[in-house]
């Protein structure tokens, strides 16, 4: 992938594993080491469970151990056999907890993979200890939410479609996934898609670019599968209640952000009983991740005294 590893991917335990019939199989990577808190990382839409060097690296500085995995329909974790909602990401992280021989965890959750982490928290309180969730999109389903403000104007019209006829919305989200697939799998196109940014700071570099591409990549292995699950999931009711949300959050969400609007960050910061939620003005969807990822491992690591 043209990124120097800082840790020996031959002890990465990258595999597809199965608990039973009911539980299927959960493709996830650990970075070690043994002895740090284990963090579980949920992708970003599409994502996988390729982890990020330097994230690895900021994590290890802090005790951490950062563990990566497929949700249903990404990467090598077969798709569900129905639709899926958030709150089923309750199962896997318990399941991979239980692969794994680990008894208290944090999750970390970014942009389409945040309300994963939320729902964790909110689900699994008795092994779940912290959550830290940047630039998240809202429940579409709550009443008391409008989630289609600030939307781009082909999100709303995808939004439209979904709710009118969803076998005309899956044909169509098939069709444009299949034309994008190239692209979000190439660093030169991120680095294109940048413009004048690319290369101005870590955010926007070719290391960056090129893990994209590869989580990317990976995430579509198995075509629209997984992107489509998380889209039915998110604009679906989610399956738990952000009030009633025990572990402390972590929430960061910039200002200028143009994919999620800040609007859904500060929604599920106004329903969450213990967070700490922070809206840097000067960030958008490409910043946020990189110059707040220390910040995060390092509040998880103090909230676990790891």
């Amino acid at each position: 992938m043209g990124v120097a590893f800082s840790w020996d991917r031959n002890r990465i335990a990258e595999r597809v594993v199965t608990s039973s019939s009911v539980q299927p199989g959960v493709a996830y990577e650990d970075t070690g080491p043994e002895t740090g808190f284990p963090v579980v990382i949920c992708a970003g839409s599409p994502g996988s469970r390729v982890l990020e060097a330097r994230s690895v690296v900021a994590a290890r500085r802090h005790g951490l151990r950062l563990i990566g995995y497929d949700r249903p329909g990404y990467g090598l974790t077969p798709a569900a056999r129905a639709p899926r909602r958030i709150a089923d990401v309750a199962d896997d992280v318990r399941w991979l907890a239980s692969e794994l021989g680990v008894e208290r965890l944090a999750v970390y959750g970014e942009s389409g993979g945040a309300a994963y982490a939320l729902g964790c928290a909110a689900l699994l309180p008795d092994l779940v200890v912290a959550a830290s969730v940047l630039a998240p999109l809202g429940p579409f389903s709550d009443p008391d939410f409008d989630a289609r403000a600030g939307l781009h104007p082909s999100t709303v019209e995808e939004l439209d479609r979904y709710f009118e006829d969803r076998d005309r919305a899956r044909e169509q989200f098939r069709a444009d996934v299949a034309e994008m697939a190239e692209s979000l799998a190439s660093p030169d196109w991120w680095m294109e898609r940048w413009g004048d940014r690319a290369g101005a700071d870590p955010a926007h570099d070719i290391e960056t670019a090129t893990h994209l591409a590869g989580t990317c990549r990976e995430g579509l292995r198995q075509g629209d599968e997984g992107w489509w699950a998380d889209w039915e999931a998110t604009v679906n009711p989610w399956g738990f209640d952000l009030r009633q949300v025990e572990p402390p959050i972590l929430l960061c969400h910039g200002e200028k952000d143009e994919s999620c609007p800040v609007s859904h960050g500060r929604y599920i910061a106004s329903c969450l009983p213990t967070v700490s939620a922070h809206f840097p003005e000067n960030e958008d969807h490409t910043t946020i991740f990189e110059r707040h990822r220390e910040e995060s491992f390092s509040w998880i690591a103090e909230v676990a005294g790891a």
